[in-house]
């Protein structure tokens, strides 16, 4: 007999359904191995992408030291840059993420500043593809030690120790006598050159299962060619393990400060935990003897104005003080949002007066002070004739930019939905710039980690008096996103504009003002100041700060930047770009949601330029997410586990199966758990009022009891193994998702 077509359906759904159950079990299964630090078959192992590096290496067939000249290094992150007696720099390593490939480099650059000239120094053996390590100069030679070679899911931890010859420019990998003595495999750490020592501590190691944090101390002795690890008594007050933290060298002694370190807690959850704190290190025991003595800790309070809380930071030593610059602060509500909030202010701190000092640009507030009083001239009488009285102060306030700036003048920016810089001109929309303006009660309100952190938008477009500050933080920019959006739609064509004295009022419907704030429009920037960013590279030439590259995210695309700035900190009047960068060049390749997914592929060795890099696709197994979706579902499995916890406790308070004479252990059968509660079960039946001849009946009645209550609980029972394999489930997910969303924590570091 033929099936009817109604069965065949049927068959078709179930067959269907066993098939979604198979790929949702396969797919859970993929990710335990990740978690557990293995490797799905279709990503090739680290160790064998970092033989292919050495064997593409040794293909340059390169015999002999070189200096090529070259075009400027694609941008890259968590490199290193060290500034060299003659003025000029050395960028080594890093890596790029386009949202699908992971790039490491392992090459090396000299960069002349004043001739804009950029040379790729190339020999014979070369340390591996490399970022997060740490580069020192000492007597004519750079040190490099430690760093990462990454993958989209694995770590590979160096703690190889180099030395670059700057006079032959040769490479050696220094090898010590003691290699008990030297630090384990580390990333994030920090290093400096005090005296003729190394100084480094701290940093991190990532096996995969787990994330490892450092507090130890070491000193190379670069006259004996041998590390030391500072041994503190067990009572000694040191700072706890971290990652990533400032740690600059200033006089005899060495500021430490904040840092960022993943910590469990009592539930085994991992959560990141940013540091405020700041120590001194005393290194002038040192100078008795490297060999034998202890330098000292002495934690210090946040005297003057600390920095908020944040990681990233890039720090550099100037005079009698410490510089940081930039940094990131993660937002949490509760687990449901995490907003990252970037910076790009300067403090320094006092190593004689141990106090924080924000550091603001000397006129920046008159300069916007002239351009605001232009704009309203013009706004308030509305007449042509203003037009060059305006051109005139916004001339005077300008007077001081390079030629080499002209295409940024009057210019804002933002990042397009591919990731690419995208200019415009102030005059475009300077119409409904002030007009569109919200008011300080309609503005959207954020909690930022320090008021002095906050931007008003007003400040970035014409300027405010009361907030008009050219360093602070573009992280509250929704005015001005308001505004270029309602430019262009044709929702405020219609909304008039009138002026009440010397001061124009606008009239806008506040509905579509909700709408226009609801959107996600791109992030805008002044182009008289470098963008927020977290690792940039900072280091002092002269009495001119010098900053360039680092990252900065806009939701689930991260945008590595390349461009440099200096900064006069005798004048400190404004910020000069140096390189403009190729942010405008670069496409985000990533999915933007979850609804889209990335090309799963090997990772596989690049060999173009005869650079040292490696490339490797982000593994996708179908349920990539974006950095908004993850924030969101964590605050839902949270609701789930706690609505799991919620009735565990009900089903336990309702059958009282916290009594372990009323209720069998884990896994214990019936006969054993009458054994083991015989004589409760005796004594109950005994005090029921049963009438027993002989204790053979009472036993009997009291393995009756027993049995009852067994079956009377197995229902709740079977339900709350149910809820703790559902919980389980959950808070694997939970780690899953929060691995997942501070990964890049860990390269905050």
């Amino acid at each position: 007999m033929a099936p009817t077509k109604g069965n065949v359906q049927k068959a078709q759904q179930k067959a269907a359904r066993r098939e979604l159950q198979q790929k949702k079990a396969a797919a859970k299964e993929q990710k335990k191995k990740q978690r557990k630090g293995e490797v799905d078959c279709d990503e090739t192992p680290i160790e064998v992408l970092l033989q292919q590096l050495e064997e593409e290496q040794r293909q340059r067939q390169i015999n002999k030291t070189q200096a090529v000249q070259c075009e400027q290094p694609s941008p890259r992150a968590h490199a290193s840059l060290t500034l060299v007696p003659s003025g000029d720099f050395l960028l080594f390593g890093g890596e790029s993420f386009d949202g699908k490939k992971v790039r490491v480099f392992g090459d090396l650059f000299k960069w002349d500043m004043d001739k804009a000239e950029w040379k790729r120094l190339e020999a014979p053996e070369m340390p591996k593809a490399r970022c997060s390590h740490q580069a020192v100069y000492h007597n004519d030679a750079l040190y490099i030690f430690g760093g990462e070679f990454s993958t989209y899911y694995q770590f590979h931890h160096f703690k190889d120790f180099w030395k670059f010859d700057l006079k032959t420019n040769l490479w050696s990998k220094i090898l010590v006598e003691s290699s008990t003595q030297v630090p384990s495999p580390r990333s994030g750490h920090r290093m400096v050159v005090w005296r003729g020592l190394l100084v480094l501590f701290g940093g991190f190691h990532d096996t995969g299962r787990d994330t490892r944090y450092y507090n130890d101390l070491y000193i190379f002795i670069f006259g004996e060619n041998r590390w030391r690890k500072i041994e503190f008594p067990p009572h000694a007050h040191i700072p706890e393990a971290r990652g990533g933290c400032v740690f600059i060298a200033v006089g005899d002694a060495i500021l430490l400060h904040g840092g960022f370190a993943k910590i469990r807690d009592t539930n085994k959850r991992v959560q990141g935990k940013t540091f405020t704190d700041s120590w001194l290190l005393d290194l002038k025991p040192l100078a008795k003897g490297a060999r034998t003595q202890t330098p000292n800790w002495e934690k210090i309070r946040n005297g003057g104005t600390p920095p908020s809380p944040r990681t990233g930071m890039c720090a550099t030593g100037y005079k009698s003080s410490v510089i940081v610059f930039g940094g990131v602060a993660d937002q949490d509500d509760g687990g449901t949002n995490l907003a990252s909030v970037f910076f790009n202010d300067l403090y320094s701190f006092d190593m004689t007066k141990r106090r924080w000092y924000r550091l603001e640009l000397k006129n920046g507030k008159k300069k916007n002070r002239k351009r605001q009083s232009c704009e309203q001239l013009e706004k308030a009488v509305g007449q042509q004739d203003l037009v060059e009285e305006q051109s005139n102060c916004e001339n005077n306030a300008d007077e001081e930019s390079s030629d080499g700036e002209e295409n940024w003048k009057e210019t804002f920016a933002y990042f397009d939905a591919k990731g690419r810089l995208v200019k415009l001109r102030l005059q475009d929309f300077s119409e409904v710039t002030q007009p569109f303006m919200p008011t300080q009660d309609d503005a959207p309100r954020r909690r930022e980690p320090d008021n002095e952190a906050a931007v008003h938008a007003a400040s970035l477009v014409r300027g405010n008096e009361k907030n008009a500050d050219t360093n602070e933080t573009l992280s509250t920019l929704s005015e001005i996103y308001a505004c270029v959006e309602a430019h262009n739609s044709s929702d405020c064509h219609d909304t008039q504009t009138q002026l009440n004295g010397s001061q124009a009022a606008t009239k806008i419907d506040a509905a579509p003002l909700r709408a226009l704030e609801a959107q996600k429009t791109p992030p805008l920037f002044s182009a008289d100041m470098p963008l927020p960013r977290l690792h940039g590279m900072l280091c002092v030439r002269g009495s001119n700060l010098v900053l360039m590259g680092g990252i900065m995210e806009l939701g689930s695309k991260e945008i590595t930047l390349d461009d440099c700035w200096t900064l006069n900190l005798n004048k400190r009047d404004r910020w000069i770009r140096v390189l403009e960068g190729t942010m405008h060049e670069q496409e985000w390749q990533g999915a933007d949601s979850d609804h889209e997914s990335s090309n799963e592929s090997d990772g596989d060795v690049s060999s173009s330029s005869g650079s040292s890099s490696l490339e490797s696709d982000e593994l996708d197994d179908g349920t990539s997410e974006s950095d908004e979706e993850v924030p969101r579902r964590q605050g839902n499995v949270q609701r789930v586990r706690r609505r799991v916890q919620e009735e565990i406790q009900q089903l336990r308070e309702q059958y009282d199966l916290d009594d372990p004479l009323e209720t069998p252990a884990q896994g214990e059968c019936l006969r054993d758990f009458f054994d083991r509660t015989r004589a409760h079960w005796i004594e109950k039946v005994s005090t029921a009022g049963n009438v027993v001849r002989n204790s053979k009946e009472l036993t009997r009645e009291a393995f009756e009891a027993a049995s009852a209550r067994v079956s009377f609980i197995r229902g709740p029972l079977h339900r709350i193994d149910e809820l703790l394999r559902l919980d389980e489930d959950q808070a694997e997910e939970h780690d899953s998702l929060n691995d997942r969303h501070t990964g890049h924590a860990l390269k905050r570091h």
